[in-house]
């Protein structure tokens, strides 16, 4: 792994750790988001536990793909509730905190093959 995609990954897991770790202790500030939408406070902490495990799997090549799709979802559906509350702060900083993670999930790993194909009318590629 290269500097630029190592430090990418770095980046991404610790946005989703902190992240977590917000909701798992309940700062003041995202029970009120998370409460002003009505959803309580436990279910916040179980919302952390998941982003948290999903951010320490981005750092395992074969989970990578699935924990960040449910870091990606886990911080976009937060930026979407903190913009429904007026927190636009919060929002775009969950918002933007995702992009390191999609750039994690969409790093191809090597040059791929092309792929061989063939149309019934005209037959196989050559």
């Amino acid at each position: 792994m290269g500097f630029l995609p190592g430090l990418l990954l770095a980046l991404a897991v610790s946005v989703g750790v902190a992240d977590g770790l917000g909701k798992l202790i309940e700062t003041p500030r995202l029970v009120a988001v998370f409460a002003a939408n009505g959803i309580a406070p436990e279910i916040l902490g179980l919302y952390g536990v998941v982003q948290v495990i999903a951010a320490v799997l981005l750092v395992v090549p074969r989970t990578r793909r699935a924990a960040a799709a449910v870091l990606v979802a886990g911080l976009g559906s937060s930026a979407w509730l903190m913009w429904q509350t007026a927190e636009t702060q919060l929002a775009m900083l969950s918002g933007t905190a995702a992009l390191p993670v999609l750039a994690v999930a969409m790093r191809r790993r090597g040059p791929r093959a092309p792929r061989a194909y063939s149309l019934p009318i005209l037959g196989p590629r050559q």
